[in-house]
C-alpha cells in the first residue's frame, strides 16, 4: 500500500506539486503544470547491494542530470548530459579515499581552461601533520617569500622545472661598458670577504635562502664573466705562443750563424 501527501506551491505564473510517497520506499516527487514528473530524491532498498540507499537528483532527460546517491558504503555525484548518454562519477568517497574525475576549485569558483584543478589562495603540503613553517611563525618578516603560493615541507622531485619569466638575464655581461673585474680583483674580494662577487654570502643563503630565479642569473653572471677571461686568456697565450715561435726562429739563426763562424 503507498500513501501519498501532496503539497501544492505556486512560483510565478507556474504551479509545482510536491508529492511524497510513503510506502516501502520513501520518495518526493514534483509535478508541473504540463504533467511531467520528477523523482527529485528518494530511498529504498537495493537490491543489487542489500542495503539502503538515498538518492538525490535534479534535472530532466533533455538537459544535464546530476545524481547524489548514498550507498554501498559509498558517496557518489554523477552526472550526464542527457537521457541517452552515460552517467559518470564525477566524485566517489569510499574506505579508500576521495576520488574527482571532473575539475575541482578550491577558493574560488573559476575553473581554469586546461587545468584539472584550481586553488585561489595558499597551499601547503606536509608531512605528518605539519610544522605550518613556511607560512607560520618559523617564517614571519621574511619579505622575500611572502607573495608565494605553494609551499612543500619535504621538497618535490621533478624530470623538468620550468620558469615562465626571468627578467634581466645577465647578457649585458657581454656588453663594451661592462666593467669586468679582473682576476687579482676577484681574489682580492674572496680574501676579504670569503664569496665571489657574484653569489650570496653562506650566512645569507643560511638565514633567507635564494630564488631559483635569483640564483641561475647569478650563475649565468658567473659563468659569463668566467668565459670572458678564458677567451682573454686564451688570446693571451697565443699572443705568447707567437713570441715564443719567433724568439725561437731568432735563437735558431743565431746558433747556424755561430755554426758559420
Amino acid at each position: 500500500m503507498k500513501t501519498k501527501l501532496r503539497l501544492l506551491s505556486i512560483i510565478g505564473t507556474s504551479i509545482f506539486a510536491l508529492t511524497l510517497f510513503l510506502s516501502n520506499n520513501l520518495s518526493a516527487q514534483t509535478t508541473t503544470t504540463n504533467g511531467t514528473s520528477k523523482n527529485i530524491w528518494y530511498i529504498n532498498k537495493n537490491r543489487s547491494y542489500s542495503t539502503s540507499e538515498l538518492n538525490f537528483r535534479s534535472g530532466s532527460s533533455n538537459n544535464p542530470e546530476y545524481y547524489m546517491r548514498l550507498y554501498n558504503n559509498q558517496i557518489r555525484f554523477t552526472s550526464r548530459l542527457n537521457s541517452s548518454a552515460s552517467w559518470t562519477n564525477d566524485l566517489l568517497w569510499d574506505k579508500d579515499g576521495l576520488r574527482i574525475q571532473n575539475k575541482l576549485a578550491v577558493g574560488t569558483e573559476t575553473m581554469i581552461t586546461g587545468a584539472v584543478a584550481h586553488f585561489d589562495g595558499r597551499v601547503y603540503i606536509s608531512e605528518d601533520g605539519g610544522s605550518e613553517e613556511g607560512f607560520g611563525a618559523g617564517y614571519s618578516g621574511k619579505d622575500e617569500y611572502k607573495d608565494y603560493l605553494l609551499w612543500v615541507e619535504e621538497g618535490i622531485v621533478s624530470t623538468d622545472f620550468a620558469l615562465a619569466q626571468l627578467p634581466d638575464w645577465p647578457d649585458y655581461v657581454f656588453e663594451d661598458n661592462y666593467q669586468l673585474k679582473s682576476l687579482s680583483q676577484v681574489e682580492s674580494f674572496i680574501k676579504a670577504n670569503g664569496h665571489l662577487p657574484t653569489m650570496p654570502t653562506a650566512s645569507q643563503v643560511a638565514t633567507k635562502g635564494f630564488t631559483v630565479g635569483n640564483m641561475t642569473k647569478r650563475m649565468v653572471q658567473t659563468i659569463e664573466e668566467l668565459t670572458l677571461h678564458t677567451i682573454e686568456q686564451e688570446n693571451k697565450i697565443k699572443d705568447q705562443d707567437s713570441i715564443i715561435e719567433s724568439l725561437l726562429e731568432r735563437i735558431e739563426k743565431l746558433e747556424k750563424s755561430i755554426d758559420h763562424e
